[in-house]
């Protein structure tokens, strides 16, 4: 007789047990892949809620599913961050650097907005016109007078 067929004839020896309670026995049998014996073992120290054995198991189920929550929502903060968060405090960021930094001027014909990039031919001519013409700290230029 194979283990499988033992399990089956000892399930089916037990018809005077409760379905309700022979049910939860075979679910014990397939979670935890255990024989009839096994299982009954298994539930009737689920059933002892008084005792020691029991009551730390249940500790130890709890920190598990509590620790597996946990995770499970710290993971879902960091989607959240990288998916929204990160990238829109990275665009605000990247914005508020680019108006502090960057240097614009107006077209003399249409009026319209020119960025000036670092050392592009109109930075550097830019540079070379303000130090042609005498532009300099004030602090330098109060001290020279």
């Amino acid at each position: 007789m194979t283990p499988r067929e033992r399990r089956l004839s000892a399930i089916t020896d037990t018809e005077a047990i409760p379905r309700t309670l022979r049910q939860a026995v075979i679910k014990i049998m397939a979670e935890k892949d255990l024989d009839w014996s096994q299982a009954c073992e298994v539930a009737a120290m689920l059933i002892d809620s008084n005792g020691k054995e029991f009551q730390s198991m249940v500790k130890r189920e709890a920190d598990r599913t509590y620790k597996s929550r946990f995770m499970s929502e710290m993971n879902k903060a960091r989607v959240s961050v990288r998916s929204g968060g990160y990238w829109e405090g990275y665009a605000d960021g990247n914005e508020a650097g680019k108006k502090e930094a960057e240097i614009t001027y107006r077209c003399n014909l249409c009026n319209e907005p020119i960025l000036m990039l670092p050392n592009s031919e109109s930075h550097k001519a830019m540079v070379q016109y303000m130090y042609d013409h005498g532009w300099g700290h004030s602090s330098c230029h109060e001290k020279n007078k």
